[in-house]
């Protein structure tokens, strides 16, 4: 196989939807598994640092909003554009 073969196949893997949910999946439960784990770690931090336990906690909803919200930058770093469904192909001149 030459390299444009083998370029066609990998966008094709990547393509299939089901390798994306599954990938998402494993993804997620990583970050739930963080998410989690924080919990387990707030009395440790107090103990050792005496932060005050409020204090600690206010980092897990400040972590959530920025990987929240900094999803779409990440896309945009990502392929170059922003992909919103219906506003990408209007911008590549395809109709849907």
């Amino acid at each position: 196989m030459n390299s444009n073969t083998n370029s066609v196949l990998l966008h094709r893997r990547r393509a299939n939807p089901w390798v994306q949910l599954i990938l998402g999946v494993v993804c997620m439960a990583s970050v739930a598994n963080m998410q989690y784990g924080w919990t387990l770690f707030v009395d440790p931090m107090d103990a050792k640092f005496h932060w005050g336990r409020s204090a600690i906690q206010i980092a897990l909803p400040i972590f959530v909003a920025i990987e929240t919200w900094l999803v779409p930058v990440e896309a945009i770093w990502l392929t170059g554009s922003v992909a919103l469904g219906g506003a990408q192909r209007r911008r590549s001149g395809r109709r849907a």
